[in-house]
């Protein structure tokens, strides 16, 4: 069984690189300083694979989004992304319309 890791960092780039069964999101990451990331990684950009709930991935996360990382190294040296939890959301455009919005009457 191969080595997992975690990395925590900010989203500054995705795009789906493969669209048919499996989709594959290519995303990178710039590490930021916490315990999880080494030390000689902090302010770098890591560039991982993920799979699993790709579309989803791509709906939930955009750019700017903090975001944990777990998975493991494959044979050709990708990161490939198992798990993933959102940390800190950016504000996104259509929340602003939402909260314009006048209130929802009850019938």
């Amino acid at each position: 069984m191969s080595e997992k890791f975690q990395y925590k960092g900010q989203v500054s780039y995705q795009k789906i690189i493969k669209a048919s069964d499996p989709t594959l999101v290519l995303f990178k990451l710039k590490l930021i300083d916490h315990p999880l990331n080494p030390t000689n990684l902090i302010g770098k950009e890591f560039t991982a694979l993920i799979a699993r709930k790709a579309l989803t991935f791509m709906f939930e996360v955009i750019i700017g989004d903090y975001i944990l990382i777990y998975g493991h190294f494959n044979a050709k040296n990708q990161f490939i992304t198992e798990k993933y939890l959102i940390e800190k959301r950016m504000p996104r455009s259509y929340e602003k319309i939402i909260k314009q919005l006048p209130p929802h009457k009850n019938l």
